[in-house]
């Protein structure tokens, strides 16, 4: 348990909750966003930093934990960025 939040204190944005400006989760489709997550989220996660890593599926479980993080950070900073440019 202590290594979970280890992890929430050194990825504070990676978990954070996306919700439009006035919290509305009905019009921003969170409850089937939060259903998919809590589902797949790791799947998810795991193919998006395959693609970006540019590795097998298999090979993102080999990855250091650290580097992984690092990666799905990375990848929701920059996601916030381009739909912030929109």
């Amino acid at each position: 348990m202590q290594i979970i939040h280890s992890i929430n204190e050194k990825f504070p944005s990676l978990f954070e909750n996306d919700t439009d400006e006035q919290g509305d989760e009905q019009r921003t489709g969170r409850g089937a966003a939060e259903r998919f997550a809590s589902s797949f989220g790791w799947n998810s996660c795991s193919e998006q930093v395959a693609e970006y890593e540019r590795i097998k599926l298999d090979d993102v479980w080999a990855l250091p934990v650290i580097q992984f993080l690092n990666d799905l950070v990375y990848l929701k900073e920059k996601k916030k960025y381009l739909n912030a440019k929109k």
